[in-house]
């Protein structure tokens, strides 16, 4: 069987020219190189090296030069596996974050600042999307308004009330009563996750919503609002007030918006400090929920 202890010896004598220019090299005696090549060529079949070429400068057969190749590839391979291995139990490697619009304003800023400056050297992505699951394929931790599904894992991060938008002085002050919300024009967004929920709470209580306009954007619902083409439902982490508009209370209030952060498998250390800013940000992102 071939060991990549043999391979680096080959690689050492074709890039320094001789059996005791690599046994410096790699801090070995020269016989131990010596011994190290027999094995290799016992193991690969055939000579490596054509010794017919004189002491001078060690010299491939095709086997060899076949072997070089193979063995550049391999070990190539296997410090970069060596790398990753240390940058991750170190915490300077990779971190991919999935998360949507709400995270991304509200808690990600504070979070990736934190955790740069405890991870100078990190690689940290931040894929932001709107979709009926999470992708915990490719991202490490994933923001999503819904508890994960086992055996994957999750950490509820924080709930927010779900309150209406109206453009200024067509709602009267004070909570709005949820039957009042039939028939009404809304903008909303699109009908998956927490606003298929919310939807399926609405007509569980017999109330049906003209919607007018859907949008992924937060911030084009509330300038649709603005504009008055209607009135929307947004948990209170999305909202962004505007003196054109009014924010209510809904009597009895819908489901709670809940918003969870998921991973699946182990984490390696600097996920785990992710994950652990994510928790800290706990008070904060609550009383930010709140405060409408």
């Amino acid at each position: 069987m071939l060991t990549t202890s043999g391979l680096r010896a080959l690689l050492a004598i074709v890039d320094l020219g001789t059996f005791g220019g690599a046994a410096a090299a790699l801090g070995y005696a020269q016989s131990t190189i010596s011994q190290q090549v027999r094995i290799l060529e016992r193991d690969a079949g055939g000579p490596i090296f054509d010794r017919s070429s004189g002491p001078s400068r060690s010299q491939l057969t095709s086997l060899g030069r076949l072997m070089e190749h193979h063995a550049r590839l391999v070990v190539h391979e296997l410090d970069a596996a060596e790398r990753a291995a240390m940058d991750h139990r170190d915490g300077r490697g990779r971190l991919t974050i999935g998360t949507f619009q709400a995270v991304t304003t509200k808690l990600l800023p504070a979070l990736i600042r934190a955790l740069a400056e405890k991870n100078p050297h990190a690689a940290i992505t931040m894929v932001e999307t709107e979709t009926p699951l999470p992708d915990l394929d490719t991202n490490d931790l994933c923001f999503f308004d819904s508890p994960p599904q086992p055996p994957d894992h999750g950490e509820l991060i924080v709930a927010d009330e779900h309150l209406l938008l109206a453009p200024r002085g067509v709602v009267p002050p004070g909570a709005v009563e949820l039957h009042n919300l039939r028939d009404r024009p809304m903008v909303a967004l699109p009908a998956i996750c927490d606003q298929g929920r919310v939807e399926l709470a609405l007509t569980d209580a017999g109330v049906t919503l003209d919607i007018v306009f859907r949008t992924t954007d937060n911030h084009a619902i509330t300038a649709m609002v603005e504009a008055g083409a209607g009135c929307a439902i947004l948990p209170a982490l999305s909202i962004s007030p505007s003196a054109a508009i009014s924010i209510h209370r809904i009597h009895p209030p819908l489901p709670y918006r809940e918003i969870w952060v998921q991973w699946r498998g182990s984490l390696s250390p600097l996920a785990q400090h992710a994950l652990k800013l994510a928790v800290l940000a706990r008070p904060n992102l609550a009383a930010a929920a709140i405060e409408f």
